[in-house]
């Protein structure tokens, strides 16, 4: 792992984001894909360029599903993966979007003790 500033560190340790984000892709907890996008500098479209989204498929849904992160969200999503591998990616996509997850993993997540009282109050999933 490589130091970087100060301004990296997390819980008393440096953060390296090409670390984690090699970590978390290979790991297919996030995926990469192509969109068009707006230059700045250009003042114009652009064809594409590479974006990063969490895998999150048959968990609000039984369907596929992502949803698109920052630099900025990936600590906090490196640190739940870190700490609870695939539960704390369910963790970290229940709080951005303020939803339960489909009942079946609710109850999975509760059986194995890896379910947190702060997702009670989420939004109830419809499905």
């Amino acid at each position: 792992m490589k130091f970087t500033l100060d301004t990296d560190m997390i819980d008393g340790e440096y953060f390296d984001d090409e670390t984690a984000l090699a970590l978390l892709l290979a790991s297919d907890v996030i995926f990469a894909n192509s969109r068009k996008y707006f230059c700045p500098v250009r003042k114009e479209l652009q064809s594409e360029t590479i974006v990063l989204f969490v895998n999150c498929n048959d968990t609000f849904n039984h369907a596929g599903d992502a949803e698109p992160i920052t630099l900025n969200e990936l600590p906090d999503l490196f640190r739940m993966f870190m700490k609870d591998k695939y539960d704390g990616v369910i963790k970290w996509v229940c709080k951005k979007r303020n939803l339960k997850p489909l009942q079946k993993i609710i109850k999975i997540m509760k059986e194995e003790g890896n379910w947190e009282s702060w997702m009670d109050i989420l939004e109830d999933n419809k499905l």
